[in-house]
C-alpha cells in the first residue's frame, strides 16, 4: 500500500490561501496567478480527501477516474473554482499537463503515476500555470509549482522555494539588574562627636579673668 507521506501536512501548507472567502463569480475565462494557485490547491484538497478514503491511493485496480474527478470537482467547488475545465481522462505526460491552454478558459490537467499512488494537478491558461504534485517515488513531500510561464519545467523537491526555513530563534533580552540601593547618611545626634569639653560663652562686656578684687588691696590702692 502506498503511504501518502507528508500529504496531510502539505494539504495544510497552503491553508492560509484557502482559509479566506470563497471566490465569488469566478467563471474561468480569466485567471490571475492567485486564481491558478487556488485552482491547483483546491483540486489537490479534493484528490486528498478521495485518497484517504481509498487506502491512500488516488487510483487503484478496479477504480474509475470519474470518481476521482468528481472528488476534485467537489474540492474546487468548496473554494469557488469549479468553473475550471477538467478533462474526462488523465493526461499521459508532464509535457501534456504543462502545455499552454486555450483562450477563454482555465484548464485543470490531472496526471497519475504508474501505481496510482501519486498525482500531478496543473492549473493552466494561455500564458501561466501553477501545480501541486505528490509522488512518493520522487519525494515524501508535496511539491508546489508557484505561478510561472506555462510549457516550462515544474518545480522539484529541494528547489529554494520548496524549503521552509525555521524561524530564527529570538534570544531573550539580557536581564538588567536593579541598581544598588543608596543608604541614607547616618544621622548625627546633637553634641555627638564634639568632644567632652563645653566652652562657656562670655557675655559681651564681661571679662574672662576670674572674679576677685580686680588687682587692688582692701584700701582701694593698686597692689604693688
Amino acid at each position: 500500500m502506498t503511504i501518502l507521506k507528508g500529504i496531510a501536512g502539505a494539504a495544510l501548507a497552503f491553508a492560509m490561501a484557502g482559509s479566506g472567502a470563497m471566490a465569488q463569480g469566478w467563471d474561468g475565462t480569466f485567471a490571475t496567478d492567485y486564481d491558478l494557485e487556488m485552482v491547483a490547491y483546491a483540486a489537490y484538497n479534493g484528490a486528498y480527501e478521495y485518497a484517504i478514503s481509498h487506502n491512500n491511493y488516488f487510483m487503484y485496480s478496479g477504480s474509475e477516474f470519474a470518481a476521482l474527478r468528481d472528488a476534485i470537482i467537489a474540492g474546487l467547488k468548496a473554494e469557488g473554482y469549479d468553473a475550471a475545465t477538467i478533462r474526462s481522462s488523465p493526461v499521459g505526460s508532464v509535457a501534456s499537463a504543462t502545455a499552454c491552454g486555450v483562450e477563454g478558459q482555465t484548464d485543470l490537467r490531472i496526471k497519475l503515476n504508474s501505481d496510482g499512488g501519486g498525482i500531478l494537478l496543473v492549473a493552466v491558461t494561455t500564458e501561466r500555470m501553477a501545480a501541486y504534485e505528490y509522488d512518493p517515488d520522487k519525494s515524501p513531500d508535496i511539491v508546489i509549482t508557484y505561478p510561472r510561464d506555462c510549457g516550462g519545467d515544474l518545480a522539484e523537491a529541494g528547489d529554494p522555494d520548496q524549503i521552509v526555513e525555521d524561524e530564527p530563534v529570538v534570544e531573550d533580552e539580557p536581564v538588567i539588574e536593579d541598581e544598588p540601593a543608596i543608604e541614607d547618611e547616618p544621622v548625627v545626634e546633637e553634641g555627638e562627636g564634639m568632644g567632652d569639653d563645653i566652652v562657656d560663652i562670655v557675655p559681651d562686656g564681661g571679662s574672662d579673668q576670674p572674679a576677685g578684687d580686680g588687682g587692688k588691696d582692701k584700701s582701694g590702692k593698686d597692689k604693688g
